[in-house]
């Protein structure tokens, strides 16, 4: 059976440590161990800092759902939000350093590439890659994404415990 938090947001910056801080709580009253706490914590930071950066807000009604769902030796963090047309490119980055990440046997390697890539970046690139590194390595968890028939993007990070 499963035990999940859901919650609807509005795209705002600011909502994403309150939406941190409810995962937090949510995992925690369900007793889940510190490490992994922490963990998904910064997951769910990662995922909603990309939905506010990539997300296609202009209908005012635009909302982001974030869940948070326990089942069995899981926990999946899925973000969903409208995926901008305009930017077709994002997507295509996004499948590719997932599949980056996955070609490499411990996220832990795919982590140290990627910090050698970004510490020979120029000081004036903007998009480090590191959010997605981050999750797979420091959150132990496994990425994915769709993108449905309302073109919105679901973008979602599996923990083990």
């Amino acid at each position: 059976m499963a035990d999940t938090l859901e919650l609807e947001l509005e795209p705002d910056w600011g909502r994403i440590d309150t939406s941190s801080s409810e995962t937090a709580r949510f995992l925690t009253e369900r007793g889940v161990c510190m490490d992994s706490v922490h963990a998904l914590t910064m997951v769910a930071t990662e995922l909603l800092e990309n939905a506010n950066k990539y997300g296609s807000f202009r209908d005012p009604n635009a909302r982001i759902r974030y869940r948070v769902t326990m089942r069995g030796s899981s926990i999946t963090v899925e973000v969903e939000h409208p995926v901008n047309e305009h930017r077709a490119d994002d997507l295509g980055k996004l499948d590719q350093m997932i599949q980056w990440i996955r070609s490499f046997q411990d996220p832990f390697q795919a982590y140290l590439e990627r910090v050698k890539e970004v510490s020979a970046q120029s000081l004036a690139t903007t998009d480090s890659g590191m959010g997605l590194v981050r999750i797979a390595y420091e959150g132990r968890s496994i990425l994915d994404f769709f993108v449905d028939r309302q073109n919105h993007i679901n973008v979602s990070a599996v923990h083990l415990l």
